[in-house]
């Protein structure tokens, strides 16, 4: 009888013990939501948006870890994207956030290109990181909306008053997450795109490291917060293009 006792409790152990394992998953391509498609043939088909894609591989990821009994406590997610629709970027902003109530945490990583929307997400990261030679890109948050010539100006009013979001609490979202003053970091989301690179990212505080080709590292002789050096070189930038013109 003990010996049935010991072998039934190794079994219930076995069982509900997990081991700990990280995922990975990717955000690749414009942010777009769900979409139907035209086919060459004329057919209409249903398309998934990034969102419902990424929930899906994420499911995926969680699946097959539960049927090796472990448990899914650290997830990779490695951003390539040049930004896209507003609403389907906050989604998945929140989606990776509520992911932290699972116990999961997120490690967003920028790759190749990390524009517009794709900055959002990348602060969604309990850890943000860029490897080497990625290329950022910031703007204000209604800003693809310049140069739709055929909307009116009503129209044009109109479809910014549906925004989820206004571009100050745009601005906001990243600036909680970077620890810097709102009205410091408005200058890099304004209608005209600001590209930068992986260095200045760092410099700005939009990631945490940068995973180079050999070992991860800080760029050298770099304060995290010096934000008057950024802004002294973004003005000697701006005074150069209007000297050139």
């Amino acid at each position: 009888m003990k010996k049935l006792i010991v072998i039934l409790i190794c079994l219930i152990l076995s069982v509900s013990v997990a081991y700990a394992e990280t995922g990975l998953v990717f955000i690749s391509g414009p942010i777009m939501p769900n979409q139907q498609l035209k086919l060459v043939s004329g057919e209409k088909v249903d398309y998934p948006g990034t969102l419902e894609r990424l929930v899906w591989d994420i499911g995926n990821v969680r699946w097959q870890s539960s049927l090796r009994g472990e448990k899914l406590t650290d997830l990779l997610v490695i951003i390539s994207s040049p930004g896209g629709d507003l609403r389907e970027t906050l989604a998945i902003y929140n989606y990776l956030v509520l992911l932290k109530k699972w116990k999961i945490k997120v490690h967003t990583i920028a790759s190749s290109i990390c524009m517009s929307g794709g900055v959002a997400i990348l602060q969604a990261g309990d850890t943000r990181s860029a490897m080497e030679y990625t290329k950022f890109m910031t703007h204000s948050s209604a800003w693809y909306f310049k140069d739709e010539a055929y909307l009116t100006r009503s129209e044009m009013e109109e479809a910014l008053s549906h925004h989820t979001i206004d571009n100050d609490e745009f601005v906001n979202l990243h600036a909680k997450r970077i620890g810097m003053e709102k009205a410091r970091l408005t200058k890099y989301f304004t209608s005209k795109p600001y590209f930068f690179d992986t260095t200045t990212a760092y410099q700005i505080g939009f990631i945490d490291r940068i995973i180079g080709d050999v070992v991860d590292r800080k760029p050298k002789s770099i304060n995290q917060r010096n934000y008057e050096k950024i802004e002294t070189l973004i003005k000697e930038e701006q005074d150069e293009k209007k000297n050139k013109k």
